[in-house]
């Protein structure tokens, strides 16, 4: 049974492949590219793939941190929770981003508004993206599922 569903994938597959439009198919009724527009249009495209001075403005969250966490359970004016954590931050791919490893903790309500230190775990990662012009990132914990 598994050999025959494998066999059909396999054959949707290529049927997709196949019947995929080429390059000069898919440009059928419009211009043309020439050589040079191509050539000029892969270049500003590599381009953009290499870091520059806008990723060197990262360089200085780069290392490793103490940190100091505020939450403020009961909201404004309220006197915040501070817990302590720690934050390993690194270049990676070819300095195109900084990634960051954080480890600490939030002292979280119960239902009885008595808090307790639970551990927190997130990662983050930031680059400057030479296409849209602007600076981009991401984060996620084990707090949630959100990004």
């Amino acid at each position: 049974m598994k050999n025959r569903k494998f066999g059909i994938c396999i054959l949707v597959l290529a049927t997709a492949l196949l019947a995929t439009p080429t390059t000069s198919q898919a440009a059928e009724g419009g211009p043309e590219m020439s050589p040079e527009q191509m050539q000029e249009m892969m270049a500003k495209w590599q381009a953009t793939m290499k870091p520059g001075p806008k990723h060197e403005n990262l360089a200085h969250f780069v290392g490793k941190w103490s940190t100091e966490t505020k939450m403020w359970w009961e909201g404004p004016g309220s006197e915040p929770d501070v817990t302590k954590g720690t934050a390993d931050v690194k270049w990676i791919l070819g300095k195109r981003y900084v990634a960051e490893d954080f480890e600490g903790q939030v002292l979280m309500p119960d239902a009885t508004g008595q808090k307790s230190p639970i551990s927190f775990h997130g990662f983050s990662m930031t680059g400057y993206d030479n296409y849209k012009n602007l600076y981009v990132g991401t984060w996620a914990d084990d707090m949630g599922t959100a990004m």
